[in-house]
Order: C-alpha cells, then sequence, then structure tokens
C-alpha cells in the first residue's frame, strides 16, 4: 500500500496511490517488491506487518532500507490504528480511486470484538473470500497511524 501524506499534518487529505497483496509470495520475492515500488515512488517510509512471513521480509528491506520499521499488532495498537482511521474518514481526508471495491470491504469488514480472555476490546476482520483477513485495510491503517491523532 503505498500512501501519500498530506503536506501538512492535520489538514490535507491521505491518497492511496498504489495497493497490491502479496498472497502466495516468498519472502524474498515480498522483499524485492518492495524496493521495485522504491525505485518507482519517492518512498519516505517502510511500515511492515512482522507477523510471520513478515518478519523475514523486514529482515531483508532493512539491509536496503535501514528506517523500514516493523509492527505487531495488538489490541492497543489496533484500536489506535481504528480510532485515527475513523477520524480522517470522518473529516473526508482519505482518497482513493472509486473502482477498489476490495479495500472499501476490507475496511467494512473490520469489527469490534472482545480478546480472548474477554477482558479488552480489540478488532477483528473475520476471515471472507474477498478480503481475507482484511489486510488492505490494516496496511492504510498502518499509514494513517503515521500522523498523530
Amino acid at each position: 500500500m503505498l500512501v501519500a501524506p498530506p503536506a501538512n499534518p492535520g489538514e490535507g487529505k491521505f491518497r492511496i496511490i498504489h495497493k497490491e497483496q502479496f498472497k502466495g509470495s516468498k519472502f524474498v520475492d515480498q522483499a524485492q517488491r518492495i524496493f521495485d515500488l522504491c525505485e518507482r515512488y519517492n518512498v519516505t517510509k517502510i511500515d511492515i506487518d512482522e507477523t510471520g512471513i513478515g518478519k523475514a521480509v523486514l529482515q531483508l528491506v532493512q539491509q536496503r532500507r535501514p528506517t523500514a520499521r516493523g509492527h505487531l499488532y495488538d489490541p492497543a495498537v489496533k484500536t489506535r490504528m481504528v480510532l485515527k482511521t475513523l477520524d480522517v474518514i470522518g473529516r473526508g481526508r482519505l482518497e482513493y480511486p472509486i473502482g477498489w471495491t476490495d479495500l472499501t470491504a476490507a475496511m467494512m469488514s473490520i469489527r469490534r470484538a472482545l480478546t480472548g480472555s474477554g477482558r479488552h476490546l480489540t478488532y477483528e476482520a473475520p476471515r471472507q473470500k474477498g478480503t481475507g483477513h482484511a489486510d488492505l485495510a490494516w496496511a492504510v491503517f498502518q499509514a494513517l497511524d503515521n500522523e498523530p491523532l
């Protein structure tokens, strides 16, 4: 997911300019695709979900882009990301092509839930044919989270 942030934090629009999923790709291929995108676009931040295969992707990417950051999503992080996204959308600050219905569906599939212990609120996306675990949505949420609330 490539997101162009606003020039001034807190105002202006976030524009999603590229989306891509790496389903079934080897971690070496994923890292190479990230490098290819860095050549095509002026990439200033790289955030990678380091769950599972993402840990290996992050290690490879950091060899050439040491500022790349890895993230593990706990309930507090997910809540912060969802709240930021609701704020951005509610203020009309998110733009992406209208034809990207897979992204819209992924965002709409995320719902509130209780953690396994039943003591904390979190957000989840049930696995669905069209949206998976809402990976596209979480990628957007991570990009928006780079701007404080």
